[in-house]
């Protein structure tokens, strides 16, 4: 038996409870960077890897290395007789979960052995934000309950990952407004990843206006804006990482948003480093200036990328509705 979940705690918590079989952590952040259709094993793993490493700042023959382990188990998960994937409802869970049935199925795995424990909430955990919150005894209280994979939420989670990787994103905003009964929390999760797409008024992501928004409420350091951009999500999945790569972006660019000492200190002062918008950054979150024009573009929404000072692509918030620049 072999079991995939969303990052090393939980995976920790199920293999310190005793859980039979073996434990591994699916935790790439799918939500941000490159995810190109097409791809080998080794260049999806090259291409995720790098940017990982240039973004995140994390050792490239680490990232390589967890991601070989991550492979290794997908092909030996193909012959077992039994394969739990333990995931939860946000859109960073969401992508890795459809990712992962994707990456069985290629391996030659039959859906008949795959089970799922993934939910949205727990009665005994309320705000749920996910698995990470519960106890060992919680978690492992789940796992008799676990349900198989149909062979419907098979095709519909492959065909939801291959609209994530075109380079198109009208597929994934349509499948966002799309109910399932096979995979219900998808949509929820899709719409908020078509949301990370340049806004019609400001040309920020939905991550970034959060940033911005909670400075303006009276966030004083990188990490209070980072917990004020959570209060802004109905389900939390941001790592504290990618906000961290988010906000440096704005106080990059060639017109900065925003101005911290945080980018610029020590590593023990990142989330204490003060922040605050810049005049340009107040005029972008108003929407009478636009950070795509202003500043240009360069990022990827799945398959997506943005580039230049004129993406075709924006999203009207809230909402999430996918307008196209034809």
């Amino acid at each position: 038996m072999i079991h995939f979940t969303n990052g090393s705690n939980v995976a920790d918590a199920l293999t310190a409870g005793g859980v039979p079989g073996r434990v591994i952590a699916c935790a790439d952040p799918l939500h941000d960077g490159p995810c190109l259709p097409g791809l080998s094993r080794v260049e999806w793993r090259d291409t995720r890897a790098q940017f990982l490493s240039d973004t995140y700042g994390v050792a490239l023959e680490a990232v390589r290395r967890d991601f070989d382990t991550r492979d290794a188990a997908i092909d030996e998960a193909a012959g077992a007789d039994e394969v739990v994937l333990w995931f939860e409802h946000d859109l960073f869970d969401q992508l890795n979960l459809i990712w992962l049935i994707d990456a069985l199925a290629r391996a030659g795995g039959s859906a008949e052995c795959v089970r799922l424990v993934v939910i949205g909430e727990h009665p005994e955990v309320r705000p749920f934000h996910g698995l990470g919150q519960l106890s060992t005894a919680q978690l492992l209280a789940l796992f008799p309950d676990r349900w198989p994979l149909t062979t419907d939420a098979l095709e519909e989670a492959r065909a939801a990952w291959a609209d994530v990787c075109a380079p198109d994103p009208r597929a994934v905003a349509h499948r966002a407004e799309q109910p399932s009964i096979e995979v219900p929390w998808l949509p929820g999760a899709l719409r908020r990843l078509v949301e990370e797409l340049p806004s019609v008024s400001g040309g920020l992501s939905r991550t970034e206006r959060q940033g911005l928004e909670a400075i303006v409420g009276g966030a004083r350091t990188l990490g209070e804006a980072f917990a004020g951009c959570a209060l802004r999500e109905e389900r939390v999945f941001l790592g504290d990482s990618s906000f961290y790569a988010a906000m440096r972006r704005l106080h990059a660019a060639a017109t900065p948003l925003i101005t911290s000492t945080a980018f610029d200190g020590p590593p023990d002062t990142l989330w204490s480093g003060r922040v605050a918008l810049t005049d340009a950054g107040h005029r972008v979150l108003s929407g009478l200036e636009d950070h795509a024009r202003i500043n240009g573009l360069d990022r990827w929404v799945g398959g997506v990328r943005l580039l230049g000072r004129s993406p075709r692509y924006r999203v009207a918030t809230p909402g999430g509705v996918l307008m196209i620049d034809d």
